[in-house]
């Protein structure tokens, strides 16, 4: 009885992509099928979300094994359509886990992160480029300096 539900559950899931608007992986709840089990991933976060070149980004995700006995399964990070990194899960029935993954892009630019169905965009942004309030505090500094040190040696 509950593997049908189950199996019912999915099918509504899967089903609901045909039917409601907006983007079909738009989803904060996923059910993912590994080996006939049945798996929960929720609440993907992305910190920073944007971050610069080099930085380190954490991505986690919540997986939950809704069957009814122990379960396992492999949580895949996949940065722009590729698999970056993976995890071996085994949860006991009901279990939740969080999973995370530490990632660091060396070149600017968007990035789709993605786990089972749940997408979010980081951005990567050129750190090598100072903020121009930076660079003109930096001159002001250097220029007040070199100023005080002339006035100085002229008394």
């Amino acid at each position: 009885m509950k593997k049908e539900i189950i199996v019912i559950l999915s099918l509504l899931f899967a089903l609901s992509f045909l039917i409601l608007p907006g983007p079909a992986f738009a989803c904060d709840i996923c059910l993912l099928d590994s080996h006939e089990q049945m798996f929960l991933y929720s609440d993907m976060n992305i910190t920073p979300i944007v971050a610069n070149t080099g930085e380190d980004v954490t991505v986690r995700v919540d997986v939950r094994n809704i069957n009814t006995s122990r379960g396992e399964t492999e949580v895949q990070l996949v940065i722009n359509g590729e698999v970056a990194d993976s995890k071996p899960m085994s949860l006991d029935a009901g279990e939740e886990k969080t999973v995370t993954f530490m990632i660091s892009e060396e070149e600017a630019g968007t990035y789709t992160i993605q786990i089972g169905y749940l997408l979010e965009e980081l951005v990567i942004e050129d750190r090598s480029v100072p903020a121009s309030g930076i660079t003109f505090t930096l001159i002001m500094i250097i220029a007040v300096t070199l100023y005080s040190r002339i006035r100085r040696t002229k008394s």
